[in-house]
C-alpha cells in the first residue's frame, strides 16, 4: 500500500495531466476515477480537444481519495471528509474525528485477525505435536 502525498509542480508553472498520465501517477482504473467524479467528489476537469486535463488542483484531490480509498474509508465517509474541506468554516476537528473513528475501526479489525492467527497457531501446534510424536 502506498500513501500518496502531492504537492504539486516544483516549478513555478501549473502541471497538467491527461487521463492517461493520472493514472500512470496514481493506481487508478478507468472506473474508480469515474466513480470519483460521479460521487461529486472533486470537479471535472477541464476537456480540451476531447482529452481530459487535470491540473494541480484536481492532482492534490486525487491524491487524497486515493490515499483514503487505499487506508479502507468507505466511499460515504469520503464524501463526508470531502464535505468538511469544502466548507466555509474550519472543520480540522471533524476531520480528525473521522480520521481515528477509522483508525479505531482497522485496530479493531487488526485485533480480529491477530485472534485468527493465535487460533491457526494453536492449530498448527496441536498438529504438528501430534505428527512429532509418532
Amino acid at each position: 500500500m502506498f500513501l500518496f502525498d502531492y504537492h504539486g509542480s516544483s516549478d513555478k508553472g501549473a502541471v497538467e495531466m491527461n487521463r492517461k498520465e493520472v493514472q500512470a501517477w496514481f493506481p487508478l482504473r478507468d472506473e474508480e476515477l469515474q466513480s470519483f467524479e460521479q460521487a461529486g467528489l472533486y470537479d471535472h476537469p477541464k476537456a480540451e480537444n476531447g482529452l481530459m486535463e487535470y491540473d494541480d488542483k484536481d492532482i492534490k484531490r486525487l491524491s487524497l481519495l486515493v490515499t483514503l480509498t487505499q487506508i479502507g474509508m468507505n466511499m460515504e465517509d469520503i464524501k463526508t471528509y470531502i464535505g468538511y474541506e469544502r466548507c466555509d468554516i474550519d472543520q480540522k476537528s471533524k476531520k480528525v474525528l473521522l480520521l481515528k473513528k477509522h483508525r479505531q475501526a482497522l485496530l479493531e479489525k487488526l485485533h480480529d485477525q491477530q485472534k485468527c492467527i493465535d487460533c491457526l497457531d494453536m492449530l498448527l501446534y496441536d498438529l504438528q505435536g501430534c505428527c512429532c510424536k509418532r
